[in-house]
């Protein structure tokens, strides 16, 4: 976060169009952006989000989320809600299939390929994000919902298998309907225990170009037009590596010598 604070003056200098980008360090850095940029005539958004997308270390973001606002790029969620009121799924959500992928996401099962995606939230409010779960869900394989934020609804579903229907048939749940954006996981009540869950669940386990599914899919000039919500199969994959998680003995240790070594205001954590 620091190296992004010390360049962040230097954005608008070398990418044209664009006032300032942020990485989220707890999705993994490259699988999630955000981007405040310039829209003085239509879509002008479009180019300035390919130039972020041709710069650098962040030409290897994954999902990149635009918007004309000023806006406080760290305050994820409240970034996420005004991209969510403003974007038109038919005309605003654009996915690049077959192109580069960083080495270290593995969504896509093949090494260095993939996908990349944009989502312009611009202009003025135009779609209601809901408050609440709408409704219980009906098919036994989605065993658990839970709301991360306004128009954002996590839901548990059955472990993935190739081209097994699930996210398709969670398209047609009555509960998920009133919903913007709608995120198949593993563990829905981890993935919206906090921000930081939410972004590393999310952002780590589902690639653009596989894992997108929306209402009534049209294909119009060549660009894939959706109808809300959109669901995200954010499931684990059998080729994604094992989470690395600390021994319970190393964590037990380390707690226990923290303060003798450290000190108790050490002021690290």
């Amino acid at each position: 976060e620091y190296l992004q604070e010390l360049f962040a003056p230097l954005f608008p200098l070398v990418m044209n169009g664009v006032v300032d980008v942020w990485a989220y360090d707890d999705a993994g850095v490259h699988p999630l952006a955000a981007a405040v940029v310039r829209e003085r005539y239509g879509r002008e958004a479009f180019m300035a989000a390919l130039r972020i997308l041709g710069e650098g270390q962040l030409s290897l973001t994954k999902f990149l989320l635009v918007t004309d606002a000023r806006l406080e790029l760290r305050d994820f969620r409240r970034v996420l809600a005004h991209v969510l009121e403003r974007a038109d799924f038919e005309r605003d959500l654009f996915v690049f299939s077959n192109v580069a992928q960083d080495t270290l996401d593995y969504t896509s099962g093949s090494l260095n390929t993939g996908s990349k995606a944009i989502l312009m939230g611009l202009g003025e409010a135009r779609f209601p994000l809901r408050a609440e779960p709408a409704a219980d869900l009906r098919d036994p394989r989605f065993r658990r919902q839970a709301l991360f934020g306004p128009g954002v609804l996590v839901v548990e579903g059955s472990a993935w298998r190739a081209r097994d229907g699930v996210p398709e048939a969670l398209l047609a749940e009555e509960a998920v309907r009133p919903f913007r954006l709608v995120c198949l996981v593993d563990d829905a009540a981890d993935a919206a225990r906090d921000e930081a869950s939410f972004l590393w669940s999310v952002f780590t386990r589902f690639e653009p170009g596989a894992d997108v599914y929306g209402r009534n899919p049209q294909l119009r000039r060549f660009h894939v037009a959706l109808e809300a919500p959109i669901v995200l199969d954010c499931r684990t994959k059998p080729w994604m590596p094992p989470l690395a998680e600390p021994s319970r003995e190393t964590v037990a240790r380390v707690d226990a010598r923290w303060a003798k070594l450290f000190g108790s205001r050490s002021g690290i954590e």
